[in-house]
């Protein structure tokens, strides 16, 4: 009870302390007395616009000494935060210019006229076409690209230059930035793919920070945060024509899919046969370079110096799968896309924060290592509460700002720091977040259905030319996630190509985890490539468990129609699941644990519950995510014993009473 009270800077919130004026000690040591004084458990020290203390100086690191000595007396945490402003890789200008083999390359695909330096390309492939105008123009996001092409052939270099009429010639090519982004003072973003970046970034950054505060590393520095990682980035305001890429792609892909990507480049934007197949593996490869190149080495030299690893990615991108990333994050951080741009009046949408929350935590039950486990089970990192939306849990990063003169007030997320005239009173919802931090991180959660993702589905669609269609699958998933919690039926995510390694079926729970219910939504692009139908076709062999899916069952297996035995053994049961009705195909099969209805009969929609299992018995966590709607509600839990009422308000705990 008494933790429960107070609880520990563990379970407090820990804020991007921005650093964006020039530096001084004395300042740093009040700026932190204020933020121990009003309840928060630590700070992420954060290189921000505005900083005037030279990034990575011998001055600088005697600041990250002061703070992090300071934040060692009064019991509190002092996180990296590891790169000048963001995204993270580029350190501040050193990596890119190594030389041209470390800054950032995309695959650009250019019609009739290339746009781009001749010094800053490479050519791989050209072709003619004549174009047919698709009577759906909106397939593509403007009426110039909206046309399907016919008679396609690969030409030379000599060929492209005659003069061919009505036909259109495409040029598709590796982009290498060039050496003058001014938003990379100077330089340019870098090539995540290669995994020389990451080695170079971590001598530059990493290996600095440990000479300075290693002794401290585990302990009063818990971790390393890496910022808003992205493979297709800041691309010239021509990203609709852009892909990810880095020189090795090629031969890569040749080597584990057995065909020559260059041959297919049209499928990764056009409609053409094959597509479908093109796609997919195209970007499951790009993602798991993403992941070897960048996050696992990261990872694992933070593993090897005793810090936790965290961080989050560039949001709202479809081809990105954020749960492979991870896998290699012992604290998944969380950033909904399109968070930084929004106000507390104007919150990012909620389903964005269930979906990227859960693929966090997901994964980490999915990869049963301790590598990737988070600190005794504690609470995974939450980066996006905002004041005025605390309780609700909104989406807006907190930042408390080291000085706020000139343009830096203008700076976004909104200042949560000593500035504000509330600012005296925060401890109020400081300490409310770090009972419920405290109390949910206690035992472990119980939840009974798993909900296997979508990406492969969102791979299959996506078209720079139409980056919209590869969001459409994460759109319909959120509908279903959305219904579930309605419906008080916690869940995971499952991701299939972690599953594939790590997935298992123990006493009819897929993955040591859901109790007997596992539900599919595909999109009518549905693919599940055949080493993914492999994998969820081991888990359907608990005798417990049930495939549901939500819609169509996929129309593909590996970007291509039918599956084999595999695929329909997959099939075999499985039952149909409208939206409509989802609920009661869940109920028919997997009683509630716990049922939640408003007095007057209501359903109590707005009412979602998480439920652990503590050595004590059951712990219940319900909450109204409305905004504006009160409700009396009938709480029916089926387990007996006493029940106790505690208030994250205050702290304390009301007297306990049998339930029958």
């Amino acid at each position: 009870m008494d933790d429960f009270k107070s609880p520990s800077s563990r379970y407090r919130p820990v804020a991007f302390w921005s650093w964006n004026d020039k530096l001084e000690a004395a300042e740093l040591v009040r700026q932190i007395r204020e933020m121990d004084e009003q309840g928060w458990g630590g700070f992420f020290m954060h290189a921000r616009a505005g900083l005037e203390t030279p990034y990575l100086s011998e001055e600088w690191f005697d600041c990250v000494e002061t703070c992090v000595n300071e934040a060692k007396s009064r019991g509190m945490q002092a996180w990296i935060y590891d790169e000048d402003t963001w995204p993270s890789g580029w350190a501040g200008g050193l990596i890119p210019r190594l030389g041209e083999e470390y800054r950032e390359k995309h695959l650009f695909l250019a019609e009739n006229e290339i746009p781009h330096h001749p010094d800053d390309i490479r050519m791989l492939k050209i072709y003619k076409a004549n174009r047919r105008y698709a009577a759906e123009a909106a397939y593509y996001r403007d009426r110039s690209s909206a046309y399907r092409l016919e008679n396609i052939a690969e030409i030379t270099q000599e060929e492209a230059i005659r003069e061919h009429g009505d036909e259109v010639i495409l040029y598709f090519y590796q982009w290498t930035a060039p050496l003058t982004n001014p938003r990379y003072r100077g330089a340019s973003y870098v090539d995540l793919l290669n995994p020389k970046v990451a080695e170079a970034f971590i001598a530059s950054t990493h290996e600095r920070y440990k000479e300075a505060i290693g002794a401290e590393f585990g302990a009063t520095v818990p971790g390393s945060f890496t910022d808003d990682l992205t493979v297709l980035w800041n691309i010239w305001g021509r990203k609709k024509q852009a892909l990810p890429w880095t020189t090795s792609i090629p031969e890569r892909f040749i080597a584990r899919y057995g065909y020559d990507l260059l041959d297919c480049l049209p499928q990764l934007y056009f409609p053409l046969e094959g597509c479908e197949r093109v796609r997919i593996h195209f970007h499951d490869l790009v993602n798991d370079l993403f992941v070897e190149s960048y996050t696992k080495i990261l990872h694992e030299w933070c593993e090897r110096n005793g810090l936790k690893s965290t961080g989050h990615l560039m949001g709202g991108d479809p081809i990105m799968s954020y749960m492979r990333h991870f896998e290699y994050m012992q604290v998944p951080g969380d950033r909904p896309s399109g968070a930084g741009e929004r106000s507390a009046a104007r919150p990012a949408p909620a389903r964005q924060r269930r979906l990227s929350i859960r693929q966090g935590r997901r994964t980490l039950r999915n990869v049963r290592r301790g590598r990737a486990k988070p600190d005794d089970g504690g609470p995974e990192m939450d980066l996006q509460l905002a004041v005025p939306e605390q309780r609700h849990g909104a989406d807006a990063t907190l930042v408390l700002l080291f000085a706020s003169g000139g343009s830096r007030k203008r700076d976004h997320p909104p200042n949560l720091f000593y500035q504000q005239p509330w600012w005296g009173d925060n401890r109020l919802m400081a300490d409310y977040q770090a009972r419920v931090s405290y109390a949910l991180s206690q035992g472990v959660r119980v939840k009974d259905v798993l909900v296997l993702h979508v990406q492969d589905s969102a791979f299959a669609a996506h078209t720079p030319l139409r980056p919209e269609a590869g969001g459409l699958a994460a759109k319909k998933l959120e509908k279903v996630l959305r219904r579930l919690l309605e419906a008080r039926y916690d869940f995971d995510l499952g991701d299939e190509s972690i599953l594939a390694r790590h997935g298992s079926v123990e006493g009819g729970r897929a993955g040591g985890g859901a109790r007997t219910v596992s539900l599919r939504r595909h999109s009518a692009c549905a693919d599940d490539p055949r080493e993914h139908v492999d994998a969820a076709g081991c888990l359907h062999e608990g005798r417990r468990r049930r495939d549901l899916f939500q819609g169509e069952p996929p129309a593909m297996v590996d970007g291509l129609p039918g599956g084999g035995r595999a695929y329909e053994a997959l099939l075999q049961g499985a039952l149909p699941a409208g939206l409509h009705h989802l609920e009661a195909l869940l109920r028919s099969k997997l009683p509630p644990r716990i049922r939640i209805e408003e007095t007057n009969g209501g359903a109590a929609a707005s009412i979602y519950c998480h439920q652990r299992r503590v050595d004590s018995g059951y712990l219940y966590f319900i909450i109204n995510h409305g905004r504006t709607n009160a409700a009396e509600l009938l709480v029916r839990i089926p387990e007996q014993g006493r029940l106790r009422v505690m208030n994250a308000e205050n702290g304390g705990g009301g007297g306990s009473r049998r339930c029958a």
